[in-house]
């Protein structure tokens, strides 16, 4: 894997030629590493992953909102869709950047996979916590600290290093700015999605996760459902080879039409 910095963005990249590109986008709290373990089944593709601005290694400049991300997103494809078929696969929040960049640059996309991807807009999306508190109510360190403890765990996040439980604190308002922003509108057009888009959830993730997976079905003109077995939300963690599947598939289905 090639590292590089690109437009102040940490990005890694292995290149193949001849082969179609997968970008990769992250959710909250996360970097483009969470994706290798996925992106190495690739074997037939091209594939980049990169720390979104405010994440990991990549600048943080001014506090990025929503919007600073799709706009991140757009460049990226505009500068990889040069050599072939793009496809964009998004986790969480990633998969929601990933829709609203295809939605601006729909010519440049190939495809697109996203895995429980929010949609926080919609009056029925939770925007409290179990506690009752909004994001916006409290210090985005405190914030983070919520945050991780629910996805990684009260007792793994306890057990980091000093040095990366303050990388992480320190990453909060970038957290709290991405979350809240996102809630303005829906950020994408059924209109500009023409191309196949893979919406993907795991089987242990229902309620509002399930909900938000059969909106995305209905709203979207080629939305193509999937459901990893055994997975809930962190599919890239915990069954790789799966969703490494999921992407494969779509990739076949590009290369595919692109030779009819």
């Amino acid at each position: 894997m090639k590292r590089e910095v690109s437009n102040d963005l940490h990005v890694g990249r292995l290149d193949r030629p001849d082969a179609p590109r997968v970008i990769f986008v992250h959710g909250v709290m996360d970097r483009g590493a969470t994706f290798l373990n996925v992106a190495r089944r690739l074997t037939d593709a091209s594939w980049l992953i990169y720390d979104r601005r405010g994440y990991g290694r990549s600048s943080v400049g001014a506090t990025p909102a929503f919007e600073d991300h799709v706009a991140d997103l757009v460049s990226i494809i505009d500068r990889e869709s040069t050599d072939g078929p793009v496809v964009v696969v998004g986790h969480s929040l990633g998969g929601t950047i990933a829709l609203a960049a295809a939605s601006r640059v729909p010519t440049s996309i190939s495809g697109v996979v996203v895995h429980e991807a929010p949609l926080p807009w919609l009056d029925w999306w939770p925007i409290r916590d179990q506690d009752g508190r909004r994001l916006e109510d409290e210090a985005p360190s405190d914030a983070v600290a919520r945050v991780m403890e629910r996805t990684a765990g009260k007792d793994v996040w306890g057990k980091l290093p000093e040095a990366v439980r303050t990388q992480r604190l320190s990453e909060g308002p970038a957290m709290v700015s991405e979350l809240v922003t996102a809630r303005n509108g829906c950020p994408f057009s059924a209109a500009c999605l023409s191309m196949p888009v893979v919406v993907s959830r795991g089987s242990l993730s229902t309620g509002h996760r399930e909900r938000a997976q059969q909106w995305l079905i209905d709203f979207l003109p080629k939305a193509l459902p999937t459901v990893v077995g055994g997975a809930s939300h962190n599919v890239q963690s915990s069954h790789p080879e799966a969703f490494a599947k999921v992407v494969n598939e779509l990739l076949l289905s590009v290369e595919c039409g692109k030779s009819s």
